[in-house]
């Protein structure tokens, strides 16, 4: 398992991985609230977790900085409060508009699908805050929905399903031990009976 202490995130944004997974943690340089690691799904990737409080002021350069700090392919997940009509949001803001120059900017692709992500308890209505973004390469390895049970939350879970894509472009490299080999052995049953390669070709 994986993930950051509260004095190094601020607001305690985490990424917990099975330890099954091979892992390596990725620093990060930004005031940002965001963690990230490499890891190995049968192919490589990098994760990142990215989170900005609805009171938290951001400019648009550090947003860029930290995507470019991130190995191509990466995923990432992102709490940013934004609204946008993109990911279904009836109005739009100033964050929305800079996740969408965002997207454009580094010609990246998103999961959402429209499906509302979180429910605001004071003013009774369903938004789309919570973004999956991914390096256009690694679309089509994952599927992507979002739990319809809150599990008393006020976030809907969205769950990245990886589906073996990744897989399929994966070159694995022959070996073999001849040291090993009992060639005597291999001699002596490589060498052909006469009877067989000796008789004479019959033709119809």
């Amino acid at each position: 398992m994986t993930g950051c202490v509260m004095d190094e995130c601020m607001e305690g944004v985490a990424l917990l991985v099975d330890q099954q997974v091979p892992t390596q943690s990725l620093p990060l340089d930004t005031l940002l609230d965001a963690v990230a690691i490499h890891a190995s799904l049968g192919f490589a990737i990098t994760v990142c977790s990215l989170y900005l409080a609805l009171e938290e002021a951001y400019v648009q350069s550090g947003l860029d900085a930290l995507i470019e700090q991130l190995p191509f392919p990466f995923l990432t997940w992102m709490i940013f409060n934004e609204h946008y009509s993109l990911w279904s949001c009836a109005d739009i803001d100033g964050r929305g508009r800079s996740i969408e120059y965002m997207l454009l900017d580094h010609n990246l692709s998103f999961f959402n699908t429209g499906s509302y992500t979180y429910f605001s308890a004071i003013n009774q209505s369903f938004t789309a805050v919570g973004l999956s973004v991914c390096s256009p390469s690694i679309f089509s390895y994952f599927s992507w929905r979002v739990d319809s049970n809150p599990q008393g939350s006020d976030h809907f879970a969205i769950i990245l399903r990886e589906i073996g894509h990744g897989r399929r472009h994966l070159t694995s490299v022959s070996q073999w031990k001849l040291d090993q080999a009992n060639w005597p052995c291999f001699t002596v049953l490589w060498e052909l009976d006469p009877d067989v390669t000796c008789k004479p070709i019959i033709n119809d």
